[in-house]
């Protein structure tokens, strides 16, 4: 999901907060500067943490590819359904998550 203005944000972090009490709070993003690229993992067994890494760039896009981060449990199974948030520069070019 590619997030370019605060309302946006807003509601992404409102249906996160659906199951939160308390609910996390809305990052404060300057959306003239930046932009905000959030990867839902779907449902894991919670093993492994989140990550995304730039694949490509070219001058009409940037492909990002999910990679799987350490371990962060190693006794037991967590069902979890993570998910990770970056910031980057503003641009105008597609970003693609492959």
């Amino acid at each position: 999901m590619v997030i370019r203005d605060s309302k946006a944000l807003r509601n992404f972090f409102l249906q996160i907060n659906k199951t939160r009490k308390p609910g996390l709070p809305v990052p404060q993003v300057d959306f003239s500067k930046k932009i905000v690229v959030i990867y839902c993992g779907g449902i894991s067994a919670g093993h492994r943490s989140l990550k995304l890494e730039l694949l490509k760039e070219s001058k009409d896009a940037i492909t990002l590819s999910p990679k799987e981060g350490a371990p962060f449990q190693k006794e037991g199974i967590l069902e979890t359904t993570p998910f990770c948030m970056y910031t980057l520069p503003y641009t105008q070019k597609e970003i693609l998550v492959q």
